[in-house]
This record gives C-alpha cells, structure tokens and sequence, in this order.
C-alpha cells in the first residue's frame, strides 16, 4: 500500500491524542510530539523494510497500552496503513484454567500476568490470522479479558482483516530467560515466603525459554519502554489502580496491588537488565511517561 499525503505525523499524531483523551489534556502535547510521532516514524522505516509484526514491552504502568491505542489510530489515520493492536493480557488462562495449572505447577499461577498464565500459542495463531491475505474482507475473534470478574469476557472482540501491521504489547515481550545459576537463591521476602524451594520461579523461567521465546520470534521489531527500577513500576502501577477506583468505585486497594506486583517482580527486574540489548528501539521514560531523551530518527 502507498499512503496518499498527509498530515506532518505531529499534527496528527495530537489530533489522535485529543479525540482518544488518551492522557491528561496538559500532557497530551508532549505525548504527541515526543513520544508518539517519533515512534512512528520508526515503526514505518521497519514497515517499509519488511517489518510486519511489531512488539511493544514495557513494565506495569508505562504506558505500552495506552501507546499502542495511540498508534494503531495515528498509523491509520496519519499513513492509511491498516493496524491491528494485540493485547498480551487479553490471552490469559481463564480462571479456571489457571486453577488447574496452580493445582498441578505451583498456587502462584493462579493469579494472573507472569508466563505461564497466557495463551501464547492462541496469541500466535490470531497473528497469522490477522496478516494471512484474502481476497474479502473478514474479521478475527479474538479475546477479551474482563479485569474486573478476573476472567474471560464471554464476547470476544471482532477484528478486521487482513491488516498491513500488528502490534503486540505486553509487559514480557521478548524478555529472555534467566540463566539457571540466578534462580538458586530467592529474590525477594516474596519469593522466600512463597517460593522458597523455586519451583515456581523455575516454571515461569521455562516458559520465557520456550513459548514465550517463539513468540518473541514472531517480532520483526521490537520497542522496549524502560522505567528507572522496579519501585518506578510499583508507584505508576498504583496510578492506575487510583484511577480505576475513581473512576468505577472498584479495584484493588494499595496493598494488594504491590502484593499483586511481587508476582512480577523477578522477570520485570531481569527485563530491565536485558531488554537494552535486545530491543531495536529502547525509550527512557520518565514518570509521567515522557521520554527522559529525545527519541533519535531512524
């Protein structure tokens, strides 16, 4: 496909932030012009060399989500490129599922986000389905989780295809396994509470080294969005539950949301000392989301 002309992406790029109300009105400026535009630009220069499948991983609270909305509407409306957004947390195990999985692996896997709790293999086949070309236009099913009942909303969405690019995002894109030496020990109070023989940090390490990495190699280009530390992490993730709670009166309160991101914790600090190395694009984010350098061209 040829895009026509168009808007400078800037223009576009804070015309999509406004009618999406993606961030605070104050900031939406900021997250146009030095963040999204120049994003874009590098996900079309890997487009127009062959790049169809495009990661986004990021820890909780940076932002990888509400980017992808914004980019999946910019590319569209800025390039007439057609774009589909994958969400890795809509493929989670429903919850009985994972009930099976904690009876049988470790209790840990009940609860919902580390590898181990998604359907990567499903997640895969939609990719496929989504950029297979036919001749008609046609729609793909795919999940949706409902947060809020911790399970699989019984309607999935409806996708149209085929599409020109898919985005997937999700907090353990492309983060590799840890090497076997670092698993002897507990990380954490966490880990020593609950998992102090490894089982459970061994399970999710296994499955970063297997389906979680084929996935990984269904990338053509990957974006990492680096926060400072785990503690960075924690305190935007409680953010957003403040937000959730203001706005629906429900969600979790703070103690369950940092004991909730203790699940995390381990791969989410082995991804920040890894993810530099591997992404094609590593963007330094402040806590409100900005870009703590100016993102180079591509």
């Amino acid at each position: 496909m040829t895009p026509g002309p168009h808007p400078p992406l800037e223009e576009s790029a804070l015309r999509v932030a406004e009618e999406l109300a993606l961030v605070p009105a104050d900031v939406r400026p900021h997250i146009a012009n030095e963040l999204m535009a120049p994003i874009a630009r590098h996900v079309l220069a890997a487009h127009a060399r062959g790049a169809r499948v495009i990661g986004l991983q990021g820890a909780q609270g940076s932002g990888k989500t509400t980017l992808a909305r914004g980019l999946e509407a910019l590319l569209n409306s800025a390039t007439g490129l057609r774009v589909a957004v994958l969400a890795l947390d809509d493929f989670y195990l429903t919850r009985a599922h994972r009930q099976r999985v904690a009876a049988r692996m470790h209790p840990l896997f009940e609860t919902r986000g580390v590898p181990g709790t998604h359907d990567v293999a499903w997640l895969g086949r939609t990719i496929d389905a989504l950029l297979m070309p036919r001749h008609e236009a046609h729609l793909v099913r795919v999940p949706r989780f409902d947060k809020s009942q911790d399970d699989r909303a019984q309607e999935p969405n409806a996708l149209p295809a085929p599409v020109d690019l898919v985005l997937v995002e999700g907090w353990c894109i492309g983060v590799p396994p840890e090497p076997p030496e670092r698993l002897l020990a507990p990380l954490s109070d966490f880990e020593l509470q609950f998992d102090e023989g490894g089982r459970f940090r061994r399970c999710v390490n296994h499955r970063l080294a297997t389906d979680y990495q084929r996935l990984a190699r269904r990338i053509d280009w990957l974006l990492a969005l680096m926060v400072d530390s785990f503690e960075v992490s924690c305190r935007l993730r409680l953010k957003q539950e403040h937000m959730l709670r203001r706005a629906t009166g429900a969600g979790m309160s703070d103690p369950e949301v940092l004991h909730f991101m203790r699940h995390f914790e381990r791969v989410s600090r082995w991804a920040l000392l890894t993810m530099t190395g591997r992404a094609n694009l590593v963007v330094g984010l402040n806590e409100d989301h900005l870009p703590i350098e100016p993102i180079p061209s591509p």
